[in-house]
């Protein structure tokens, strides 16, 4: 299992970035893949070929997920997202958007952090 490549966050910390990516979600500012390239990047400091070995998928899906998250199915993305203590959720589609909304929700205290490895 790799091993984490930055400092743990605080709490606080990972709250406060978990606040924003979806403030920016929900303005329509970044998609879902975004916001799942700043988790890994801010939470974890892997590479996608490193955290593909977290999650169980290879670094071209992890990759095309982040470019792309239409491409990846809601189990994929729910899978990468639990590594992060989130789930993938519904929600109401305001018709008169274009832009579609998604919101993940947080679960519980991230996978990553309760390796011993």
């Amino acid at each position: 299992m790799p091993k984490l490549k930055r400092t743990p966050l605080t709490p606080n910390e990972r709250s406060l970035i978990r606040e924003r990516t979806f403030e920016e979600l929900e303005a329509g500012k970044i998609h879902l893949g975004q916001a799942i390239r700043r988790f890994r990047l801010q939470f974890t400091g892997l590479n996608q070929k490193q955290f593909g070995k977290l999650t169980g998928f290879s670094a071209t899906t992890i990759s095309a997920i982040e470019r792309d998250p239409e491409s990846g199915t809601v189990r994929t993305i729910n899978k990468i997202l639990r590594k992060f203590g989130m789930q993938l959720t519904m929600g109401m589609i305001n018709r008169s958007s274009e832009t579609q909304r998604v919101s993940v929700s947080p679960t519980a205290t991230p996978s990553f952090y309760h390796r011993s490895e």
